[in-house]
């Protein structure tokens, strides 16, 4: 989380009174463990949102791309040629929607770089951090970790997309045990 200045954090702490929210105004203190749990879970959150709003906008980029294949054929030939031939509108909401998909991805990895720079912290703790935090112990060497990593991510995919941060939190930890069983002390 990026906090930017004293400013910033007057607005968020008016903001969490007018409107009963609880945001944070503050950097986390990651020696604390209450600060580093929901410094984690925010950044499982972020990765899961943003990678579902990746995958859906890649989604309407490929049916987009399909439709103008069937109904403006011209212009889908036009805007893969990179012909200037191609219908203005159509050509921006087509070159606006890849745009945006590819945003989407850099935010994504991101976000993934984030929780991944979490989940190693958690892992280098204490046993009694990992236990309160993830709810076990991971015996994972920093060598093999890099590996272990990746794995997780490739099957994270599998997971059920939810909204609410603390239900991604707890799937996203469950989804963890059940990859990293063999790992669990």
């Amino acid at each position: 989380m990026r906090l930017k200045d004293e400013d910033f954090a007057i607005f968020v702490e008016a903001m969490n009174t007018k409107l009963g929210t609880e945001l944070r105004s503050e950097p986390f203190d990651l020696t604390k463990v209450e600060d580093l749990n929901e410094a984690i879970m925010l950044a499982v959150g972020a990765y899961c949102d943003y990678s579902h709003y990746h995958d859906k906008l890649c989604d309407l980029d490929e049916r987009f791309d399909e439709s103008l294949e069937h109904y403006e054929t011209d212009t889908w030939f036009y805007i893969g040629q990179g012909s200037d031939k191609a219908d203005d509108l159509t050509s921006q909401c087509y070159s606006s929607l890849e745009h945006t998909c590819h945003l989407f991805k850099l935010i994504e990895q991101r976000a993934k770089l984030n929780m991944i720079f979490y989940i190693k912290y958690v892992l280098s703790s204490t046993s009694d951090v990992q236990k309160k935090i993830f709810g076990s112990v991971f015996d994972i060497t920093s060598e093999a970790f890099d590996k272990k990593i990746e794995k997780l991510f490739d099957s994270f995919s599998d997971l059920e997309y939810k909204y609410i941060i603390t239900e991604s939190f707890k799937s996203f930890i469950n989804h963890m045990k059940s990859e990293w069983k063999d790992h669990i002390v």
